[in-house]
């Protein structure tokens, strides 16, 4: 009946997109998301696979395969995580750059927001941070964390520690 498939319609589309941006991650094939039904399927499951090879590939120049939309957000997802490898903080201000180069504007306290995550996560990254390193981060309540996060840092590897040196037999 007609009323039946107006039912199944919207679960058949899902199960479609669902398998295709699996086979297409699988194969790691942009051009399986093209079959999808409408647009904004293809473009996600096409951020989905690009964004996975230029992870892969550690290779910014991969994110320009995508729409404006999901290539600003690829290139600065790759940014943060080139950050964190680099252990460096000046990297996540050159995230900046690529705030000033997207398309459209962008408020910019989320800007300043997503920067000082990314100065978080590079502080995290490596126990050779201090708590004098987290004045780096504007953010009161992302600082607040930085210095809750580096102070409890030796304690958590010191219980580690320790609860391994009780499970090794002697």
């Amino acid at each position: 009946t007609a009323e039946f498939e107006n039912c199944m319609k919207p679960s058949v589309n899902m199960c479609l997109n669902q398998v295709g941006n699996e086979l297409a991650r699988t194969q790691k094939s942009p051009a399986i998301c093209d079959e999808l039904m409408d647009q904004s399927s293809k473009d996600s499951c096409k951020f989905g696979v690009i964004m996975m090879q230029a992870t892969e590939s550690k290779e910014i120049k991969t994110c320009d395969a995508l729409n404006a939309t999901y290539k600003h957000e690829c290139r600065l997802a790759l940014l943060r995580g080139q950050a964190v490898d680099k252990k460096s903080l000046k990297s996540c201000d050159d995230l900046s750059l690529e705030f000033a180069s997207a398309s459209g504007s962008i408020d910019t306290n989320m800007q300043a927001m997503q920067i000082d995550q990314c100065k978080l996560n590079v502080l995290q990254s490596s126990p050779e941070f201090t708590i004098e390193d987290c004045a780096a981060i504007g953010d009161k309540s992302m600082f607040s964390m930085c210095e809750s996060i580096v102070k409890n840092r030796p304690e958590m590897n010191t219980s580690i520690e320790s609860n391994q040196a009780n499970t090794e037999t002697p």
